[in-house]
Order: C-alpha cells, then sequence, then structure tokens
C-alpha cells in the first residue's frame, strides 16, 4: 500500500499524516510492515560478463542492441556498463577474448581472479610471459620432443601438425616482413627488394 492509498482510505490528507509520523517509513516501520531486505546481488565476475557478451554476439552475428542483450543474457547490460564503463570498451574486451582464443585454442585464463584487469597494460604483461619459438620453417622444429615454446613465429608453415599455434611472418606483418614486396615461385618464397 501506498502513501496515498493510506491516506485515501482512512480521508485523511498526507500531510496530517506527515505532521503525526513524520515519515511514511516511521509509520510503516511502527506497524511493522518493513520492506523485506533485497537479496544480495550477485557480483558476476569478468570472465562470466565478457563470455555473455561474446555469446550473445555469436547468437546475432553482430554486437547486440541492449534490450536484444538484455532478453538473451544471463546478465543486465547495465551490469557491464558499470563493471567496463563504455560499449567501446566492452567490445575492446571481448576482442581480446576473441583473439586469445582463436590462437591460443582455449579461453583466456583467468586464474581464479574474479576481478582481473583486462585491458592493453594487462595483455602486455601476458605477452612477456609467452614463450614464443623464432625459426625459418616451423617443420625445422619436428622430432624435437616437446616443444619449449607457447607459440611458434616462422617464415614458411610447413608443419601443419605442429602442436602449438603457428604464426606465419608474412600473415602477420604482410609485405613488412619480406623489407619489399614478395613472390612466390615454385613453392619458394623470394624477396625483391624495393
Amino acid at each position: 500500500m501506498t502513501m496515498q492509498d493510506f491516506c485515501g482510505h482512512l480521508g485523511i490528507s498526507a500531510s496530517t499524516l506527515l505532521v503525526r509520523w513524520g515519515r511514511w517509513r516511521d509509520l510503516r516501520r511502527a506497524a511493522g510492515l518493513t520492506r523485506p531486505r533485497a537479496a544480495p546481488s550477485v557480483e558476476f565476475p569478468d570472465s562470466f560478463l565478457i563470455a555473455e557478451y561474446r555469446r550473445i554476439c555469436k547468437e546475432l552475428g553482430r554486437p547486440p542492441k541492449e534490450a536484444e542483450f538484455n532478453q538473451r543474457a544471463r546478465c543486465r547490460m547495465i551490469t557491464l556498463y558499470k563493471r567496463f564503463g563504455t560499449l567501446a570498451a566492452i567490445r575492446r574486451k571481448a576482442q581480446i577474448a576473441d583473439d586469445f582464443a582463436e590462437c591460443f585454442g582455449h579461453d583466456l585464463p583467468m586464474s581464479g581472479k574474479p576481478r582481473m584487469a583486462w585491458d592493453e597494460a594487462w595483455l602486455g604483461e601476458l605477452w612477456k610471459r609467452v614463450r614464443v619459438g623464432f625459426v625459418l620453417h616451423s617443420s625445422d622444429l619436428m622430432g624435437r620432443g616437446p616443444l619449449p615454446y607457447d607459440v611458434v613465429f616462422c617464415a614458411r608453415h610447413d608443419w601443419p601438425v605442429c602442436p602449438v599455434p603457428v604464426l606465419v611472418a608474412a600473415e602477420v606483418l604482410g609485405e613488412r616482413a619480406m623489407g619489399g614486396e614478395s613472390k612466390v615461385e615454385s613453392g619458394e618464397l623470394r624477396v625483391v627488394e624495393s
């Protein structure tokens, strides 16, 4: 019951009630009608919020509008805004997670921390810990036993079953990898100086 409903039922004005009791809340408390306590809010980890955003993007095939997100997700878009700030920041963090999953074949590790900072500085720290192997051909690593690398960077990828992700210089850096324009002749890569 609202204060207006109560005053209407008794036929008194709201000002009369307020002069007598001070506040509507005080009268309710005196009558034993306190509001039930709200359920404690759920603290979603960053990984859950970004995973929900990525999932909805994949379902729709595009970034969701706020109403679409709220209908499909297990949290509200306002929660993402409160946690990450802007829509651009949310999209950037989702892109970092997508890129990591594509590169390493599994989701971004959270190390059990519910609120790890997901930003470029954090990604820079992650890459400092990534062990990168540099070789001309990925097959140069065959037969060496377990690889001591997290990722291999090479000029030519000729080992399709390499057990770690392989980054090919020409695919990552384009013409900058060759120091000029590159041409492929009979399966060999030749660099033409500019």
